[in-house]
């Protein structure tokens, strides 16, 4: 069933932390239809959406980003004129970085591993 309201502006507007009373003089509705159309299945589904989309944009930024504090941990730790307590500092991050990337790895092996078992 199509709703009358812009269910998809309206739950991109709760996501984005405006306050109820806001979003409901914006779209010209009363704050008893606003909490209607919350308690709606459209309106769920299309929150869920702009979420997950929210996500995969702060994951691709994220992941650029930790491209570059890589980069320039590696700077320190290779810079000359660098104090020791930087490079002690880089090199911990790094390491620490490090173990937590094979662990994660270990743990993913072993699911696939369990899941291949489970089929069997």
């Amino acid at each position: 069933m199509k709703s009358k309201y812009n269910i998809e502006q309206i739950a991109l507007n709760v996501l984005e932390g405006a306050k109820l009373s806001d979003i409901a003089s914006k779209f010209g509705i009363s704050a008893r239809t606003l909490l209607r159309i919350r308690q709606t299945d459209e309106f769920q589904i299309a929150l869920k959406e702009h979420k997950k989309q929210s996500f995969q944009s702060a994951l691709g930024k994220a992941s650029y980003l930790s491209n570059i504090a890589i980069e320039e941990l590696k700077n320190i730790i290779t810079d000359k004129d660098s104090n020791a307590q930087s490079k002690i500092q880089a090199c911990k991050v790094i390491l620490e970085l490090a173990k937590n990337n094979y662990e994660v790895e270990n743990i993913e092996q072993r699911i696939c591993e369990l899941e291949k078992t489970i089929k069997v």
